[in-house]
């Protein structure tokens, strides 16, 4: 599992715990991206292994944490998304077709309104029918894959988006559930009025970044 952070200090204790009382997680790697805290002494007290990024995009880090795991399967988790317990357990169900290159969970924002609850589940639907994940959905791929696709580029922004584009033309990308639980904060300034950024964003790279070829969508496990 890699978990990339900056500044996470105040996060990362709840956080390990957890994970760490997950079973089936194997490994747990922090990538720490330059933080001006203790989010690395703090993530090394708890028993991770801490891995140092430059200060440059989020998809650095991700490459760096996933080139350092050795486990079959790499768990992408940010610092403030809570998984499933069972979430290993359903991964490598998932995994244990071998047509299934990767994937990633539903989504649920907390704390969260109407706006947010519908653009969660328009977001379960973008990823069944387009096999196209976001990073706060606890991405997963087969680290195999992960290799062949090239892995985390160093983007401004999508680096998440841009992998998931990859893989599916390696695999199926499976949506599991149950929800992740994602945190609101950075809908702090309004549900709306940032979702609709985000939208005509993810069009805007889609657009930039949209592959040749089609590629094999998602199916839902």
């Amino acid at each position: 599992m890699v978990v990339p952070v900056r500044n996470e200090a105040r996060r990362l204790p709840a956080l390990l715990r957890h994970l760490q009382a997950c079973p089936g997680i194997t490994e747990l790697i922090v990538v720490d991206g330059g933080s001006d805290d203790d989010s690395c002494a703090v993530a090394q007290a708890l028993g991770a292994r801490v891995v140092l990024a430059p200060r440059a995009g989020r998809g650095v880090q991700l490459d760096l944490g996933a080139r350092a795991a050795r486990a079959p399967a790499v768990l992408f988790v940010h610092a403030d998304t809570v998984l499933p317990h069972d979430a290993a357990r359903r991964i490598a169900a998932a995994l244990a077709d071998p047509r299934c290159a990767g994937g990633a969970f539903r989504r649920r924002f907390v704390p969260s309104d109407w706006w947010l609850a519908l653009t969660t589940r328009l977001g379960d639907l973008r990823v069944a029918f387009t096999g196209i994940s976001f990073g706060d959905q606890a991405q997963f791929v087969r680290r195999s894959a992960y290799l062949a696709s090239g892995g985390f580029r160093d983007l401004d922004r999508a680096e998440d988006m841009d992998l998931a584009r990859r893989l599916r033309a390696l695999g199926q990308m499976r949506l599991l559930g149950p929800p992740v639980r994602s945190s609101a904060r950075r809908f702090a300034r309004g549900s709306l009025g940032t979702s609709l950024r985000d939208a005509w964003l993810t069009l805007r790279l889609w657009r930039q970044t949209a592959p040749q070829s089609c590629a094999t969508p998602a199916t839902e496990s």
